[in-house]
């Protein structure tokens, strides 16, 4: 793939070497290699989603606790103290990783009303966010695109995909665990792989 090229119109560049080496059907670290634009993705939208996440957790063990009371909770009213804490100016930062954020705490919330207790609230509300910049940034926008690069066969792309997502997957788990231990996303680190490739210069420069 030449420096420079868009082969991809939806897809931020710097999933582009992974995007591209799915489209030539390459399979080996695939999921592993994902790990690394994600990471850069997750600090591109800073540590503010982080934080207001942290604000976000009283307002979900509120709701937990009227559930295990046995009281009525209104998933409306505390939907709407999540939208409005997200409002607050000293959350100004990417709209994209505060929004993600929101819907995060609000798939948290939707579990809570339905009975669903987390065991660890703030794990489940991080794994939601990085499940969600995963989805928005890359699996979601892979399909926005007429045709893919290669003329890969949509299907084929669909399917090696759903393939690498378990390893996505591991790689989130740790990612999560080092957001719940450090809360500072310039400290996440990719899991170390035995035998994996160094990243190549396209991964590097994004």
């Amino acid at each position: 793939m030449p420096d420079g090229d868009i082969i991809h119109p939806r897809l931020n560049r710097r999933f582009s070497n992974v995007y591209a080496q799915i489209c030539e059907g390459h399979w080996d670290d695939l999921g592993y290699r994902m790990l690394h634009p994600l990471k850069g993705q997750i600090q591109e939208f800073g540590n503010k989603p982080i934080s207001m996440g942290q604000e976000m957790l009283p307002i979900l063990a509120n709701a937990s606790s009227l559930i295990q009371a046995g009281q009525h909770l209104s998933f409306k009213d505390f939907s709407f103290q999540i939208t409005e804490l997200s409002k607050n100016p000293i959350w100004n930062c990417n709209p994209k990783g505060r929004d993600i954020m929101v819907l995060a705490a609000k798939k948290v919330l939707f579990e809570i009303k339905n009975g669903k207790i987390p065991l660890n609230m703030e794990t489940m509300l991080y794994r939601n966010y990085l499940n969600g910049i995963y989805e928005k940034e890359f699996e979601g926008r892979v399909y926005e695109t007429p045709a893919h690069y290669k003329d890969a066969n949509p299907i084929d792309i669909q399917n090696m995909i759903e393939d690498i997502r378990p390893h996505v997957n591991l790689g989130l788990d740790e990612y999560v665990y080092q957001l719940v231990k450090y809360k500072d996303v310039s400290k996440l680190s990719r899991p170390h792989k035995l035998k994996e490739p160094p990243p190549t210069i396209d991964d590097e420069a994004w």
